[in-house]
């Protein structure tokens, strides 16, 4: 969760003509379509994301204003206190593409009865998350990263819990280019989101649009501590630069801005536990790696890679500057890894270095496996359309 302050599958070709003027409508932004969730008008934000009501993409539930919250798209919320089990959302998608769906939550006593409700949301048939509202004034978000396949429409689903009226605020749909996130199990799994850190940040904020062009959420570590990120090891410092760090070889094209900061082990180790929500499970991970300093002829920085379970990487040893070259992003990783809710990992100085190992970003996923399918309920609300 992040403070607000800093920051029904289907098919046939009926479907994609009614879509069309909702598609011509969003294109200012090509691939985003942000739907500000019981609102009435279309506006930009302070990021420069437009944002259009959500009415056309739903058959269902009512418009409630939150209370004490001052950006725009979440002072209104679409609530569900109908007698249906679920209501749902048709995104429109292109079809052999990839896309991250992001939903948020702010629950802003909207319904003046200050009762936190928990509910669940689904991606078509799929379970997706349980959401457990504890306070009125923190965001929420959930997000996952899908291929689309032959899909021209996706649903989300709100699914009524046993506590509260469920709501949602905002839904937004990010394009993503064709080799990002791409893996061997595309047609059997979504990815969803698990951790993704900026380390080294200069301040608590995250990083988003629009220095990240795909709008993703790159939590800062300071944010991050003792809130998931503990047993930082001593000597670890935080550095950073003003110069452009090249992503084009990277398949996950992280921001230059993510990459521009880091955290170096000058002690010749670097340390974290990192609690992931949702886990144990099977993880899709990576670390973003770039050397950001102007080294010495005679400064060599070469580290090794420690995790339990790890059988790609260990004992390999990784000269960023010499195997990449500076201000070049390398994303050693995972498609597949069994881990731990609370998982330890370590970067150690090698044999021949001088330099105390670097890290700049970090990113875990969820593998979760897809349930195909559509319920009966699925088909009534397509039929209200």
């Amino acid at each position: 969760m992040i403070n607000e302050e800093s920051w029904l599958i289907a098919t046939g070709k009926w479907i994609v003509l009614w879509m069309l003027p909702l598609l011509w409508r969003v294109s200012g932004q090509d691939g985003f379509v942000s739907l500000d969730c019981g609102g009435t008008g279309d506006f930009v934000d302070t990021i420069g994301i437009k944002w259009i009501p959500d009415l056309d993409f739903i058959s269902g539930g009512f418009s409630g204003n939150t209370s004490g919250v001052n950006s725009r798209q979440y002072q209104t919320v679409r609530f569900f206190n109908g007698s249906q089990p679920k209501y749902c959302y048709t995104l429109p998608v292109t079809t052999s593409s990839r896309y991250l769906i992001r939903a948020t939550f702010l629950y802003g006593d909207f319904d003046n009865s200050n009762t936190f409700p928990d509910f669940q949301i689904s991606l078509d048939a799929t379970s997706w998350a349980t959401i457990e509202i504890d306070s009125p004034t923190q965001l929420y978000f959930e997000e996952i990263i899908i291929a689309t396949q032959w899909r021209s429409s996706v649903s989300v689903c709100i699914i009524k819990g046993s506590v509260g009226v469920p709501f949602i605020s905002t839904l937004e749909l990010r394009q993503l280019q064709a080799s990002m996130y791409a893996k061997s199990y595309d047609s059997t799994a979504y990815l969803k989101y698990g951790q993704r850190i900026n380390f080294g940040a200069s301040s608590t904020d995250f990083i988003r649009y629009p220095d990240d062009p795909v709008d993703r959420i790159w939590e800062s570590d300071i944010a991050k501590r003792g809130n998931g990120l503990t047993n930082e090891a001593s000597g670890t410092i935080r550095i950073n630069t003003t110069i452009n760090v090249t992503n084009t070889g990277a398949q996950e094209r992280p921001p230059s801005k993510v990459m521009q900061t880091a955290v170096v082990g000058t002690y010749g180790t670097l340390t974290y536990r990192l609690a992931i929500p949702d886990f144990p499970g099977i993880a899709w991970a990576k670390t973003f790696l770039a050397e950001i300093q102007d080294l010495n002829s005679t400064d060599v920085r070469k580290f090794t890679f420690i995790l339990r379970n790890d059988t790609k990487y260990a004992g390999q040893a990784v000269d960023l500057e010499n195997d990449f070259g500076a201000y070049f992003v390398y994303e050693p990783g995972f498609d597949s890894i069994q881990l731990p809710e609370l998982t330890n990992f370590a970067f150690m100085e090698a044999n021949g270095s001088n330099l105390g190992p670097i890290l700049n970003a970090m990113e875990i996923l969820e593998v979760v496996s897809i349930v195909e399918g559509t319920s009966s309920n699925d088909a009534t609300v397509l039929l209200a359309f």
